[in-house]
């Protein structure tokens, strides 16, 4: 059983008991009181789940998988979750390259690892995926990944 209160400044927090008997504490921040509720059912559905030692169901999982990072490490500070593990971008080029080795003909191998290139050379090999920007930063050197497509002549329509 969890439940949700609310301190003077709007914060919310849900405490529930674990399995070891000790009260535990999520803050969420200000959030309205339907995010409230539904965070409270799901922080519920894990500790059941982490005391029964039972496996997730389906939805449960897909709403673990798609909790964001800052959310998913408070879980993961109550003991609700196991901490997200993330590799470096080098490592994962290395690893990726690898497998397409054993896939592809050699000049599909030859194009990736050239992307490969660089990405490192955009992002730096010792990057974590999860701290990757979403947005490209501006550079002063075009990748060769990032060509100009040649505009087709108008049909004069």
């Amino acid at each position: 059983m969890a439940s949700v209160s609310k301190d003077k400044n709007g914060n919310v927090t849900i405490q529930f008991v674990g399995g070891d008997k000790k009260r535990r504490s999520i803050r969420l921040g200000k959030v309205n009181q339907k995010v409230a509720n539904e965070v409270k059912l799901k922080v519920e559905a894990l500790n059941a789940l982490l005391i029964t030692e039972l496996p997730m169901d389906t939805d449960l999982a897909t709403w673990v998988a798609g909790v964001g990072d800052t959310l998913h490490a408070k879980l993961a500070a109550v003991g609700l979750l196991a901490p997200r593990q993330s590799t470096t971008l080098g490592r994962y080029l290395t690893e990726y390259v690898d497998r397409r080795r054993k896939e592809n003909k050699p000049n599909t191998v030859t194009n990736i690892e050239r992307v490969a290139t660089d990405l490192i050379a955009l992002f730096g090999r010792d990057v974590g995926l999860r701290t990757i920007p979403r947005r490209r930063p501006r550079v002063s050197r075009r990748p060769t990944w990032i060509r100009a497509w040649p505009v087709p002549p108008s049909t004069g329509g």
